[in-house]
């Protein structure tokens, strides 16, 4: 499909068109497989996650969507954003030649900021959540875990949880930059040596086609070898 993302720079939306890396990152979402990814940071993921939910959403009848942040904020800008994408999608007449019976969205702008969650009139919904005991009464086809790195419980505990509400055929997507040596890390190291039933994709900041050495150079300049390894090298902080 083609994307539009918010501008940060006013009320209009900005085409998207992914980089090669961020393409096969949506093909593999596609293959429904559960995935953990460790990420360098400004490389678009929360962006093509956002995008792989919205053709899920609009694509497939009653799918539950479960987007788990560490705090609200972060989960009701996930929403904004999602608003902005989606309603530009439908607005534009070359999107309704490829997707036929684009399911509403009843909502105006002013609700958005206090929404959690978002309902279709195809029966598929997104929530946002902070901890898993808020999915308690209900299952879930794709749960997305952001930042999982930073959740207030360790992901172990947090996934024990969560596994019972999962559908039979659900898919977990979990992502992250890198903090120091936690569950987080634990689980994608041992993802890495096949330990687990989630597929490891490691997304450097070499990766992006724009960034080169002296890139890098510059952008790491002022900060600590800590700060260069978790946001940059995909590495724990020691």
């Amino acid at each position: 499909l083609d994307y539009h993302i918010p501008s940060p720079w006013n009320h209009n939306n900005v085409p998207f068109v992914p980089y090669d890396f961020q393409q096969s990152l949506l093909y593999k979402f596609r293959s429904k497989h559960d995935l953990i990814i460790n990420k360098a940071r400004q490389m678009g993921i929360s962006t093509i996650l956002r995008f792989y939910a919205l053709e899920r959403l609009i694509n497939e009848k009653n799918v539950e969507v479960v987007l788990m942040t560490h705090n609200a904020m972060m989960g009701k800008h996930w929403i904004k954003s999602f608003v902005y994408s989606y309603e530009d999608l439908v607005s534009r007449t070359a999107v309704r030649s490829l997707v036929e019976d684009i399911p509403a969205l009843p909502l105006t702008s002013k609700a958005i900021s206090k929404l959690d969650e978002l309902v279709f009139e195809n029966g598929s919904r997104l929530r946002t959540i902070t901890h898993p005991n808020e999915m308690h009464s209900y299952s879930c086809d794709l749960l997305l875990i952001e930042e999982a790195a930073h959740l207030n419980d360790d992901i172990d505990v947090v996934l024990k949880q969560i596994t019972p509400n999962m559908k039979s055929q659900g898919q977990i997507i979990i992502s992250s930059t890198p903090r120091k040596r936690d569950a987080f890390w634990d689980l994608w190291s041992g993802s890495e040596r096949g330990e687990t039933n989630f597929e490891p994709i490691i997304i450097t900041w070499y990766m992006h086609p724009n960034r080169d050495a002296a890139w890098f150079r510059e952008q790491t300049s002022a900060l600590s070898p800590n700060i260069i390894n978790s946001e940059f090298l995909c590495k724990h902080q020691t």
